[in-house]
């Protein structure tokens, strides 16, 4: 008969074997990357923003001037239809989906982002681009689209910031590569369909 110690010491262990899984799946270089920015030049980054226990996140972009200084961002939030206030987390089904510039430390998260350079240059030309995202997330705010609860949709394609960073990232003429484990509304190109 088998000592109930044994029996204690082999699910101690499974649970130590699950939890390092989940660890090395949620913390690795391909899921939670670091920039390699060049000093000297202006850059555009792709940044997530772990959620879920760092099974999802929020994606959104980030633009850094010559002294690797962050200068501002681009988030796609839940937004408040009638107040136009954006929330951390939408689950109000009258939320709508709108694109905010805001300054690192106005998100207020104790959680640290992970992201790629999307593209590093002279600042005329990073400029530019950024101004580009900024045009198209004029576009997508005017679409009011709707925000699903809590970022995430079953029942159609997911619309949410995800989906913002990768529309801004291809309004710039770039290419994102995926970030992150899960990242639903990824690949979604709000202003697919639209002219702006």
């Amino acid at each position: 008969m088998k000592s109930p110690v044994y029996g204690i010491i082999k699910d101690v262990l499974i649970v130590a074997v699950f939890f390092l899984a989940f660890y090395a799946a949620t913390h690795n270089s391909h899921v939670r990357p670091h920039p390699t920015t060049t000093r000297g030049g202006w850059s555009i980054e792709l940044h997530q923003k772990p959620l879920a226990f760092g099974l999802a996140g929020h994606n959104f972009l980030l633009l850094r001037d010559s002294n690797n200084t962050v200068i501002t961002t681009l988030h796609g939030l839940p937004t408040d239809k009638t107040t136009g206030a954006w929330k951390y987390v939408g689950r109000n089904k009258e939320d709508i989906l709108q694109v905010f510039e805001l300054r690192e430390d106005d998100m207020r998260s104790k959680e640290k982002s992970y992201g790629i350079a999307l593209i590093s240059g002279e600042e005329d030309d990073i400029k530019r681009r950024w101004s580009n995202a900024k045009e198209c997330s004029y576009a997508i705010n005017k679409k009011e689209l709707p925000y699903p609860p809590f970022g995430f949709s079953l029942r159609e394609d997911t619309k949410n910031s995800n989906s913002v960073a990768y529309t801004l990232v291809s309004c710039m003429g770039l290419h994102g590569k995926h970030i992150g484990l899960f990242t639903p509304g990824w690949g979604r190109n709000l202003l697919e369909e639209s002219k702006y």
